[in-house]
């Protein structure tokens, strides 16, 4: 098990019941309320009518089809090696189609012990897999934990295989975490028979490093708090530079920025949380992430900080702590108006706070994006401090937090609301607690950017538990030349397979890009018994979790009410074999829509042609054939029986000739 690098985050209150903790980690206040997320141009809550507020259970009923295809990969002797959402597990190369994925080895089943590592591949963009290929560390001086990986193309390489896996992770021997362990090692279907295998700053406790970096091909970069022998932050951050000399990789410590706690969190907090670093597409810029309380910034809550490098990582500047109290906007969005106490005051004075973890990356301007999730950190105009309390049980959404030049100013942009926080996973003899587990991605040029986090619907009877113990896979995308999003999109919200079942999702830095569609590489795990301790197994859902061009729109226009959320239908892309990708917008006609039991499908065609019409589910996967033969040309009209169906969404599509037509439809009894 991870040792958290921080101490247990002390509530000072008792005034709201219910509350969660876990030993060396986290702890938190939960209020049995969740509060109605609004609209972002309206977020003062009290707007709401009271039949607003009073929603009983607005969940979609859940479909007895599974629209979710998850491909199976390797497995790891427990899930512990996929729990830190700051981990960079997944590398892609979009030159080529690889994909991989790095874990822990599963000693149940290929013997040695969980301190080997393990990695999976794809060369085809992810749609088939080699897995559990290794051990990529067989001399193992020391265990290794949480990897992370990246990929080095040598050169005149343009093939997927004959490329290398650049891992690291922290390293661990009779429960003492020291230094870390790196590997470069080859991609190939019989693994690398002697992978280069190295052990660096033994004596150092380096169990808190961030997930690998890529700057430029060769060049790969993390961060580590420093720790003394009691787990205590020392004031300093280590960067560490990993360059390749002609046959491996050569790991230097290239700086240590200094970065003070204030006096107050030095009493509760015993170091930052959720170290990040990430470069701009060139290089040039580079930027490192942290959540924490700074000497000099706003005590008492967990507040984003930033170093930036303007020269490739060889000088940084002094950390900058960011106040998200600063719009007052974000202030009202966590309001609770119509939750009151006994003397008629709101439960939450609207003192906003970053939960305990947070991704980051850099956009094609320079510019950072860090997505975090926003949540209430007092209640009752209490002044004493809240001791770096969650409040989960108010308003909470998902924030990226970004600049649009450099740092001079900061904004913080709306993604989503949140309606659960943590749960908890108890084993037989240990216990995993989990977040919201946020990810943050781009395209190869940074021109967009993609979210992904975990959210448990916790809407019937009025919201009931915020707690996050059925967890559904959760992105959204940006787009930085006009600044317009996707609505949150729910990949695995009604599956019949996979509902309620998204382990720590970790994606890649970068996501898959083809012609106008971008599906995001993210795998999660699968507890065998819900035991922590347990063999997990991994599933890759970068298939699943698409996003195509028609999703983004103006923010404006974006609904952040939850059951409008929920009723929101995504646009599937389709392609043809050019690459080629279809709107769902067409004039192919259904009627009626939505139906129960038939459906009449209509099209016309200008000439003689051979027709074939599919009917899809929601991902776009294939459901029926309906029809395949040359029809003649005219009006056309095709009466199909649906009484087999699933409640649900579907698609009808249509090619005939060259062309192909996609019309929505929806069966509802």
């Amino acid at each position: 098990m991870k040792l958290n690098i921080l101490l247990s985050l002390m509530c000072v209150s008792l005034l709201i019941a219910n509350t969660y903790s876990q030993t060396n980690r986290k702890q938190f206040i939960i209020s049995k309320d969740q509060a109605i997320p609004t609209k972002l141009n309206d977020l003062k809550l009290s707007n709401f009518s009271s039949s607003e507020r009073k929603i009983n259970d607005v969940r979609k009923t859940k479909s007895t089809l599974s629209s979710v295809n998850p491909i199976a990969l390797g497995s790891a002797t427990n899930v512990w090696t996929i729990i830190d959402p700051d981990q960079n597990q997944i590398a892609v190369d979009n030159s080529t189609g690889l994909v991989v994925f790095v874990h822990r080895n599963n000693h149940n089943k290929f013997g040695g012990n969980s301190g080997h590592l393990r990695y999976d591949f794809s060369t085809d963009f992810g749609l088939s897999w080699h897995n559990d290929i290794g051990p990529i560390n067989p001399l193992q001086t020391e265990l290794a934990r949480y990897p992370n990986i990246a990929l080095f193309k040598p050169d005149g390489v343009s093939s997927p295989t004959g490329q290398k896996a650049v891992v690291i992770g922290p390293t661990i021997n009779n429960n003492l975490w020291k230094g870390f362990m790196s590997s470069f090692a080859a991609i190939s279907e019989n693994g690398d028979p002697s992978p280069a295998e190295f052990y660096s700053s033994q004596t150092d406790q380096y169990y808190g490093m961030s997930g690998i970096c890529k700057r430029i091909n060769g060049e790969y970069w993390f961060v580590i708090p420093s720790l003394n022998a009691n787990g205590w932050f020392t004031g300093a951050i280590k960067v560490f530079k990993g360059s390749h000399n002609g046959t491996d990789i050569t790991w230097t410590e290239n700086n240590s920025i200094n970065a003070t706690l204030s006096s107050y969190s030095q009493s509760f907090i015993a170091s930052i949380m959720s170290l990040n670093i990430c470069f701009s597409p060139d290089g040039q810029t580079g930027w490192i992430s942290f959540l924490g309380d700074l000497e000099g910034g706003r005590d008492s809550v967990v507040s984003p900080c930033f170093i930036k490098s303007t020269d490739g990582g060889a000088s940084w500047g002094s950390p900058y702590e960011y106040d998200l109290n600063t719009e007052q906007w974000v202030a009202d969005s966590l309001q609770k108006f119509w939750v009151i106490d006994s003397l008629g005051t709101p439960a939450s004075t609207g003192l906003a706070t970053a939960t305990f973890e947070c991704d980051l990356t850099v956009d094609s301007q320079g510019n950072p994006h860090l997505l975090l999730v926003v949540g209430s950190a007092d209640f009752n105009g209490n002044t004493m401090p809240p001791s770096y309390s969650i409040f989960s049980g108010f308003e909470k959404f998902t924030c990226d937090l970004t600049t649009p030049n450099g740092g001079t100013t900061w904004t913080p942009k709306y993604i989503s609301p949140v309606l659960s926080f943590r749960h908890t996973y108890i084993g037989a003899s240990e216990s995993l607690s989990l977040d919201n587990q946020l990810q943050i991605a781009r395209n190869p040029d940074g021109t967009k950017i993609f979210f992904s986090w975990v959210d448990s619907d916790t809407t019937g009877g009025f919201f009931g538990s915020s707690e996050n113990e059925f967890p559904n896979l959760a992105i959204a995308a940006l787009n930085i030349a006009n600044d317009y999003q996707t609505y949150p999109i729910f990949v695995t919200h009604g599956d019949a397979n996979w509902d309620g079942k998204i382990i720590s999702p970790t994606m890649a830095p970068e996501v898959i890009e083809q012609n106008g569609r971008w599906n995001l590489p993210i795998v999660f795990a699968e507890m065998s018994t819900g035991d922590p301790l347990d063999s997990a197994f991994f599933h890759y859902l970068g298939v699943d979790a698409q996003i195509c061009e028609d999703a983004f729109m103006d923010p404006a226009s974006i609904s952040y009410y939850w059951p409008d959320i929920q009723a929101y239908t995504p646009p599937i892309c389709f392609a043809l074999s050019n690459n080629q990708v279809i709107s769902t917008k067409s004039d192919l006609q259904i009627f009626p829509n939505p139906a129960s039991v038939n459906v009449s499908i209509s099209f016309s065609l200008s000439q003689k042609s051979n027709v074939s019409l599919d009917i899809m589910n929601a991902q776009g996967q294939h459901i029926e054939t309906v029809l395949d033969q040359k029809l003649s040309d005219g009006n056309h009209t095709l009466d199909f029986n649906i009484s087999d169906f699933a409640n649900g969404i579907y698609f009808c599509k249509l090619y005939y000739n060259d062309d192909i037509l996609v019309k929505k439809f929806i069966i509802s009894r």
